[in-house]
């Protein structure tokens, strides 16, 4: 009986490589992967068959966590973390295979299991040259496998799943940022959401930097608004710390006062001191990326007039 097969280690470890690079099915979309696993591993095609099945069994029952993820062994976890296949990334193979089924020969053959192995003989009798010429249109081939949203929704609760599972089994903790059309999503394990909570400037860096790289997509004029008001609100907060560090107060810093001087040393270069409502997006996330080497002075004009004309040559410093 085909679940009785003794099976070598080789022959185990060639199997599950052929699972994580996708063979996770006995159906005839995963045809060529079974062909290629029975000639790698001299087994008979009823026992590949039926070895996919026990293993995606074991994997139901806990045996490994099932998270998204590619990972070597943990330590102090309980083993190796298996592949997560959220979204198929196709390769060179899946492009002859699609062009394959599309020609004459592959018209001709009455069953899809025909047709997906003479897909894989033709294949092993490619050139590394046309193999390489199968791999230049993977580009193409992408663009009309189109993604849905409602399949990026899957994909990112996956992800967020798969992070909690990684925490509650090894103790590693995961923030995931995900941008889509200007707007961004996070999770990640419970502490990394916590993290993300705690630290907003984080989000913000990272919503700004692909803002401007999606410019020319035209974002909705309520996305662009949005973004703008989160990263004007942290420079503000930024500034209102270095004031109350300097001054010893809470409170607003005064950038139109007529009495008193404010003064940021540490700002960027061609970058001036001014209202965070006044500068533009990459301003502002140039700013907050450099908060720590900020440090304000605040004196009275007063103050700041003597001290100038103390420091021109042959200047005399007056009493008050």
């Amino acid at each position: 009986m085909a679940d009785r097969y003794p099976l070598s280690e080789d022959q185990k470890k060639t199997l599950i490589r052929f699972y994580e690079e996708g063979m996770q099915s006995k159906g005839k979309t995963c045809a060529s992967f079974h062909l290629q696993a029975q000639k790698a591993t001299n087994l008979p095609l009823d026992v590949v068959l039926n070895w996919i099945s026990n293993y995606k069994r074991s994997q139901r029952k806990g045996d490994s966590p099932r998270v998204g993820i590619a990972s070597s062994d943990i330590p102090g976890g309980p083993g190796p973390l298996k592949k997560g296949r959220f979204l198929s990334i196709p390769n060179a193979y899946n492009v002859h295979v699609a062009e394959f089924l599309k020609s004459e020969n592959a018209l001709a053959l009455p069953t899809t299991k025909e047709k997906y192995s003479a897909a894989a003989e033709k294949w092993r009798s490619m050139s590394e040259e046309e193999k390489a010429n199968c791999k230049e249109r993977i580009g193409e081939y992408s663009k009309s496998k189109e993604v849905t949203w409602p399949k990026i929704q899957k994909v990112m609760r996956q992800m967020n799943s798969g992070a909690q599972s990684l925490s509650d089994a090894a103790g590693v903790e995961t923030v995931t940022l995900h941008f889509h059309k200007g707007e961004v999503f996070t999770g990640g394990s419970e502490r990394g959401v916590q993290y993300l909570k705690e630290h907003p400037v984080v989000e913000l860096s990272f919503t700004s930097y692909f803002y401007e790289k999606s410019a020319e997509e035209e974002l909705p004029e309520s996305t662009q608004r949005a973004t703008s008001k989160k990263l004007v609100e942290q420079v503000k907060n930024i500034f209102q710390q270095k004031y109350a560090i300097s001054t010893g107060h809470i409170g607003d810093v005064p950038y139109d006062s007529e009495d008193i001087v404010v003064n940021l040393k540490g700002l960027p270069t061609n970058i001036e001191f001014k209202r965070p409502s006044l500068y533009g997006v990459r301003q502002l996330q140039t700013i907050i990326s450099n908060k720590s080497k900020f440090e304000m002075h605040v004196r009275s004009v007063h103050t700041a007039l003597r001290e100038h004309n103390y420091q021109q040559p042959g200047a005399v410093e007056t009493q008050d």
